[in-house]
């Protein structure tokens, strides 16, 4: 838990001002609040997943394509990753620039190309890549959607957040590039701190 704040700390002190700068335009505040909550989704979950970073990266081919065995034999791993990613699916219609209410395919293949993303970057991690969080990480994304479309689509003050948009692709990539480049120095400093 403490890795995870130190983390969320070492990211964010980048990510909002840059956040911010960018968002000068937006005049509506439930559009600020609601992407930097993403913001900080993004973050955790970056965290709790394991992505490289410019001061550790390693290769690791650890692969697993068989699917569906692994989701059979250790269910709790795939909760947890079905659980990590119903977030994404309830953010992107909120956040997203076009309005994507009923664009499932849209938010599926988002998911999709994320969680491969984040596969692909394991193997620099000493992670295993496996098809079964592919698999997971994909439905989580799509149960979170989902639970937008049946809850909250038709609650008035998230229709009024859908009115102004930062796109979720330049929030993720603005975070990855924080989380491998600037924040392993400053989350390295704190662990010296601590330690």
């Amino acid at each position: 838990m403490l890795s995870l704040l130190i983390d969320l700390f070492s990211v964010l002190i980048f990510a909002i001002p840059l956040y911010l700068i960018l968002s000068k335009k937006y005049k509506n505040n439930f559009t600020k609040l609601y992407s930097i909550l993403f913001i900080v989704y993004i973050i955790a979950m970056f965290s709790l997943v394991g992505i490289p970073s410019i001061n550790y990266i390693r290769t690791d081919f650890g692969f697993n394509f068989i699917p569906l065995l692994d989701i059979v034999l250790s269910p709790k791993t795939s909760l947890l990753n079905i659980l990590l990613f119903i977030p994404l699916g309830i953010f992107l219609p909120m956040l997203w620039k076009e309005n994507y209410n009923n664009k499932f395919s849209k938010v599926l293949i988002f998911g999709f190309l994320l969680s491969l993303i984040i596969e692909i970057l394991q193997i620099f991690t000493f992670r295993l890549t496996d098809i079964n969080d592919l698999i997971t990480n994909t439905l989580g994304t799509v149960i979170g959607y989902l639970i937008y479309m049946k809850l909250l689509k038709n609650n008035t003050m998230f229709k009024n957040i859908i009115s102004e948009k930062m796109n979720p692709i330049i929030l993720v990539g603005i975070i990855f590039i924080i989380m491998f480049t600037l924040s392993p120095f400053i989350s390295g400093a704190i662990w010296n701190l601590i330690l």
